[in-house]
C-alpha cells in the first residue's frame, strides 16, 4: 500500500488521500514431472579360451650378488622354456624383480643383522591354447619356477559377449518399464538419463599346487569352466501427467 501525504497550507488542515498501489498477481508454479529409475542387469556367458599364469623365482643366497645370479638363470630357463612351447613374445610379461636382506633376530642383541639375500622374479604369461596350460605349467616347474600364483581366464573375443550382455539388458530395462506403466497406471514419458556399469565376472581363481615329487606322464588338469560377463544399466524416465 502506498501511503500519499498532501498538506493545505491556508487553514493549516492536513488532508491525507490513500492511493491503493494495484497488487503483483500471483505466479502459479509449474509441478515438476515425476521421474521413474529402473536399474537391471544383462548377463551373456561363454567358455573362456585365454588363460593368464603367473609364475616366479625365488632364490636365496649368502651375498646379494649370489641370489641375483641364481633367480636370473632360473628365470632364463623359465622363459626359453615359455618360448620353445609356442607362446608369443608379446604374451611374456616380467611382472617385477626385487632383491631383499633376510635378517636374523637374536635375542640377546638389540638390532638384527643381515643372514642372506632374496631374489625373486615374477613373470605373467598368456596362454592363447587352454589344452597347453597343464602342461605349460609342470613345464615352469621343471624350469626352475617355484612359486606360481592364481591362474586366471579371459576372452579373446570380450566385445562380442558385452554386446550380448548389453542387448539382454536393454531388453530387461524395456520389460520393466513397460510392467510399470501397465501394472501401476503410470504414462512414462521421455528417457531422461542412462547410465551403464558392469564387467565380466570370472570363475574363482583357482590356485596352482606344486608337486614335490616327480611328475606324471600325464600334465596337470585345468578346467576353465564358464564365466559371465554381465552389464548393468540404470534409467531415470519421466512420468506424465
Amino acid at each position: 500500500m502506498l501511503l500519499s501525504t498532501l498538506r493545505a497550507g491556508a487553514a493549516g488542515v492536513g488532508l491525507i488521500v490513500l492511493t491503493l498501489a494495484p497488487a503483483a498477481m500471483a505466479q502459479p508454479q509449474e509441478r515438476e514431472p515425476g521421474k521413474l529409475h529402473i536399474s537391471v542387469e544383462g548377463t551373456a556367458s561363454a567358455v573362456p579360451d585365454v588363460a593368464r599364469v603367473s609364475a616366479g623365482v625365488v632364490a636365496e643366497a649368502n651375498s646379494a650378488s649370489e641370489a641375483m645370479t641364481e633367480q636370473r638363470a632360473r628365470m632364463n630357463r623359465i622363459v626359453a622354456t615359455v618360448r620353445d612351447s609356442g607362446v608369443d613374445e608379446r604374451d611374456i610379461q616380467t611382472a617385477g624383480i626385487s632383491l631383499s636382506p633376510i635378517y636374523h633376530r637374536n635375542p640377546e642383541r638389540s638390532s638384527p643383522r643381515i643372514n642372506g639375500y632374496r631374489a625373486t622374479n615374477r613373470v605373467n604369461i598368456t596362454v592363447r591354447d587352454l589344452k597347453k596350460v597343464g602342461a605349460a605349467l609342470d613345464a615352469l616347474v621343471a624350469a626352475g619356477a617355484n612359486d606360481i600364483g592364481n591362474i586366471s581366464f579371459a576372452f579373446s573375443e570380450q566385445e562380442q559377449l558385452l554386446t550380448e550382455a548389453r542387448t539382454n539388458a536393454v531388453a530387461a530395462l524395456e520389460a520393466r518399464r513397460d510392467f510399470y506403466a501397465r501394472t501401476a497406471g503410470l504414462k512414462i514419458g521421455r528417457l531422461l538419463s542412462l547410465s551403464e556399469s558392469g564387467g565380466m565376472r570370472p570363475p574363482r581363481p583357482m590356485e596352482y599346487a606344486m608337486r614335490a615329487e616327480a611328475m606324471d606322464s600325464a600334465p596337470t588338469p585345468v578346467s576353465p569352466g564358464e564365466s559371465e560377463v554381465s552389464v548393468g544399466l540404470s534409467a531415470v524416465y519421466e512420468i506424465e501427467e
